[in-house]
């Protein structure tokens, strides 16, 4: 059986994890709504799915190399709100506590780090799975990579079939499919 390496979407999970848990914290009042979310979610994912490998993609602090191509990149965008920021560092705890590698690069955004380790593993004897909600990352989908994503406990897997059956297109055209959606 091929080993399996779940790469998680981690600030597509912790927005998730913020917003679909009412708010929270401790008796300090330390918010903690999005620490409990998202281990609440990634213990999930390790006890159901039983990785043999697992790692996080998180977005690296300050601008990315797209702010410098182009300087508008999401400036429509809020920035994090200051009660999930207060939160980043217990949320890093639980993850190191659940032995679960963060790869974080300056400059450079999860969504990238999830395609340069599709590109990376792809002659790997692996099967990568990518965790996640970003429908972008359908576009990485290949007979290597597969997409899992879970709503409200419901889990979805894609592989290249089943981005054809749902999109109408193979995986190289989803971004042109999104593009054209707006």
């Amino acid at each position: 059986m091929t080993p399996r390496f779940f790469l998680i979407d981690g600030h597509s999970h912790l927005y998730r994890a913020y917003h679909a848990i009412g708010y929270l914290s401790t008796s300090r009042g330390v918010p903690s709504h999005a620490v409990f979310g998202m281990s609440s979610m990634i213990w999930k994912i390790l006890r159901e799915e039983s990785p043999d490998y697992c790692a996080l993609a998180w977005d690296a602090p300050g601008p990315t190399h797209r702010h410098a191509a182009f300087e508008a990149y999401k400036v429509n965008r809020p920035g994090m709100p200051d009660d999930l920021v207060r939160q980043l560092p217990y949320v890093k705890a639980v993850l190191e506590a659940f032995r679960t590698p963060i790869l974080e690069v300056p400059s450079y955004e999860a969504d990238d780090l999830l395609g340069t380790v599709a590109a990376e593993t792809s002659a790997l004897p692996v099967e990568l799975v990518i965790v996640t909600a970003d429908k972008d990352a359908l576009q990485l989908v290949s007979p290597t990579v597969r997409v899992l994503t879970i709503h409200k406990g419901e889990k979805s897997w894609y592989d290249e079939a089943a981005v054809v059956e749902k999109w109408g297109v193979p995986p190289p055209a989803i971004p042109d499919l999104l593009a054209l959606m707006g």
